[in-house]
């Protein structure tokens, strides 16, 4: 197939309301995130008819750290996605923490920062163009259970373009309903995940389960030159509330990211929180009253990963804090399981959405666990000031031990 013929083909994927309803799916995913990229790509490449719907308009921006560990540039890598060229992170070199009274510099191997916008978007073409079809600028408002097949009601038109500038009120499409029907159906849609499901056997795990301290995320991105930060320095504040994390992104902007205790917020703005936290860096005053504050729901959670036809993957099914930087991988690696789980119960008369369950319980549990565990140990540590100044002591006296620590922390072989 020729560049032209290529390029038709993959444009041919991106359906209207109305293709999409005509067609009959196997997999529907719901979600244009890392996971549901890595879970669209693993079913598609194995031959499943796969959908995948979206909300926004690529690119958009998400609250994210934007760091990408080596396990995630791995799962990356087995997508067949090369960090290179368009794809290309900033390396990091070096972590700055900064605690009170206390910093330290730690060297970092491995991990990249890279736009969740640029990601997301190569992630997403990336998927298409091996065989997914894309529904975007679409809303899935619940799934029922109808039988043999899962039905989702969908929804484009006016609560998908209010928050979107670029449609003024009158100039804003009418509201469209519409219906779809999948075998099984993946749940990609963040730690926000509002769509509803009908009609599923209640069960006292269905629903969200966030820990009793866990904390919400606040974040945002600043234009280039807002701040003297150096390329491949990430720059982490820890207070007794929460952290911050800062970092030069591949075009010049800079990405701020935070987890913080929701009564610290409510004793000031969002803004004022962040601004106060970064002054320990000394890069000098950041332009935050003027930036788009976004936050999130608590960040530390879990859901069931299965629940009949339905899969949940990536943060919608499990989160815990970012403090490692891991996140991204956690998501790629989860939807990569439930693609395969699901594209090896493919059989003559459909999907056999009980062995696919299965399996991706068994290996989600097997390859993920671990590292849950590892970062809850750490997010719980580093709200402890005695053990936080203990640990800057220690470095303090033995820098030689920033480097295993690092490897420690984030799960890095190297």
């Amino acid at each position: 197939m020729n560049t032209t013929s290529t390029e038709a083909a993959v444009r041919g994927r991106v359906l209207s309301p109305r293709e999409a309803a005509a067609r009959p799916w196997q997999l529907v995913i719901v979600g244009g995130g890392p996971a549901a990229a890595a879970c669209g790509l693993s079913a598609a490449t194995a031959g499943l008819r796969v959908l995948i719907v979206e909300r926004s308009r690529m690119p958009r921006t998400k609250l994210c750290g934007c760091c990408l560990s080596p396990h995630g540039q791995a799962e990356l890598a087995k997508m067949g996605l090369p960090l290179a060229g368009p794809s290309a992170g900033v390396p990091l070199k070096q972590l700055r923490l900064v605690a009170p009274g206390r910093e330290a510099l730690l060297p970092l191997t491995g991990p990249q920062a890279l736009s969740r916008d640029r990601l997301d978007s190569s992630l997403l073409g990336l998927a298409v163009d091996r065989g997914c079809c894309l529904l975007p600028e679409t809303a899935v408002l619940s799934v029922a259970d109808d039988d043999a097949l899962a039905r989702l009601s969908c929804r484009t038109g006016p609560e998908i373009t209010d928050h979107d500038p670029l449609f003024e009120p009158s100039l804003r499409p009418a509201a469209t309903s519409f219906d779809l029907t999948a075998s099984c159906v993946v749940l990609a849609t963040g730690l926000t995940d509002s769509v509803r499901l009908r009609g599923f056997q209640a069960d006292p795990g269905d629903s969200v389960t966030a820990a009793p301290s866990g904390r919400i995320g606040l974040g945002a991105t600043l234009p280039p030159d807002s701040a003297p930060l150096a390329a491949g320095e990430l720059v982490m504040v820890i207070e007794p509330y929460g952290y911050c994390g800062m970092v030069l992104l591949e075009d010049g902007r800079i990405d701020i990211a935070a987890a913080v205790d929701a009564a610290a917020v409510s004793q000031t703005s969002p803004a004022d929180l962040l601004r106060t936290m970064l002054a320990k860096t000394g890069l000098g005053p950041l332009p935050l009253l003027t930036a788009r504050i976004r936050g999130t729901p608590p960040l530390t959670h879990r859901r069931r990963r299965t629940q009949g036809r339905v899969f949940r993957v990536g943060d919608a099914a499990c989160y815990v804090e970012p403090f490692t930087g891991e996140g991204i991988g956690w998501a790629l690696t989860s939807g990569r399981l439930a693609g395969e789980a699901l594209a090896a119960s493919a059989t003559a008369d459909g999907l056999d959405h009980v062995a696919a369950a299965r399996r991706y319980e068994r290996r989600s549990t097997a390859e993920l666990s671990g590292s849950f565990r590892r970062c809850g140990l750490i997010a719980k540590a580093v709200r402890s000031p005695r053990l936080l100044g203990a640990a800057m002591g220690g470095l303090r006296l033995a820098p030689w031990a920033g480097g295993p620590l690092v490897r420690l922390a984030t799960g890095c072989r190297r």
